[in-house]
Parts: structure tokens; sequence; C-alpha cells
């Protein structure tokens, strides 16, 4: 919260992204982020997995960012 509100209000930011494999951790960041004004690039990415699992990741991914 504290690294969001000083990109937010001390570093005059209008947008952050929001990058990483824990999808329950993005969401929170996200949410943090919009609440204090930011424009929000949701970035998920999963590392050494197939292609299978990088497709039910993203899924799951855009589900919980579309909520």
């Amino acid at each position: 919260m504290y690294d969001i509100n000083t990109i937010a209000h001390n570093l005059h930011a209008n947008a952050i992204r929001i990058e990483g494999e824990e999808i329950g951790r993005l969401v929170v960041a996200a949410h943090t982020a919009h609440a204090a004004g930011l424009t929000v690039f949701f970035n998920p990415w999963k590392m050494g997995a197939t292609i299978e699992e990088t497709r039910s990741y993203l899924a799951e991914a855009a589900e919980e960012a579309n909520d």
C-alpha cells in the first residue's frame, strides 16, 4: 500500500503495471492501485509451464481480473 501510494501521489504517476505469478497477490495489488487512482495494467506471467498449464493459468487470471 505504501509503495503504491508513493507511486500515485509522490511520483504523480497515473498508471502502474502489476506483474507477477501469484494471482491472488496481483489482484490485491491491482485493487489497491485502482483505489489510489491509478490506471492498472494487469500482467500475470507463468514461468516454466506447459501450454495447457499456461492456458489454464491465464484463464484463471482473466477471471480474477474481471471481478
